[in-house]
C-alpha cells in the first residue's frame, strides 16, 4: 500500500513539471514574438520619419537641407530605394514604406545621429553632413 501511495504522488508531480515547462515554453515564446514585433516597430517608426523627411525635400526649394536626428538600435538592417519605395530588410524583417519620389540618393548606412536630406539637382541626397 506504501508503495503505491508513492507511485502516485511521483506521477502527480510529474505531471505538475510538466504543466510547469509547457508554460515556460509558451511565455519564452511570446516574449521572442514580442521582441520580433518591437524591432519592427522601431524601424517601421524610423522609416515612415525618414520617408517624410525625403517627401518634403522633394517639395523644397534647390540647395535646401533638412536635419533630423534619428537613434536606432533595431539591428542590423539594410536600406534600399527601388521605384517609390523605402526598403527595409534585416534578418527577421521586411518593410516597404512609399515615397513620393524615386529621385533618392541614399548614402547612409547607419541610423545613429543627424540625418542630412538636401535637394541637389532635382534629386533628395540623404547624407551625414
Amino acid at each position: 500500500m506504501r508503495g503505491q501511495i508513492t507511485f502516485e504522488f511521483i506521477i502527480s508531480i510529474v505531471v505538475v513539471l510538466l504543466l510547469f515547462v509547457s508554460g515556460l515554453a509558451i511565455f519564452e515564446s511570446s516574449q521572442r514574438t514580442n521582441y520580433s514585433s518591437f524591432d519592427k516597430w522601431t524601424a517601421e517608426n524610423i522609416g515612415y520619419r525618414i520617408s517624410r523627411n525625403v517627401n518634403n525635400a522633394v517639395l523644397l526649394d534647390e540647395n535646401s537641407v533638412i536635419v533630423e536626428n534619428l537613434q536606432y538600435s533595431g539591428g542590423d538592417v539594410l536600406i534600399s530605394v527601388a521605384d517609390n519605395f523605402l526598403i527595409f530588410s534585416g534578418s527577421n524583417l521586411f518593410l516597404q514604406i512609399p515615397m513620393i519620389t524615386n529621385k533618392v540618393v541614399f548614402n547612409v548606412t547607419d541610423l545613429n545621429g543627424l540625418i542630412y536630406f538636401k535637394k541637389i539637382n532635382g534629386f533628395v541626397v540623404v547624407d551625414y553632413s
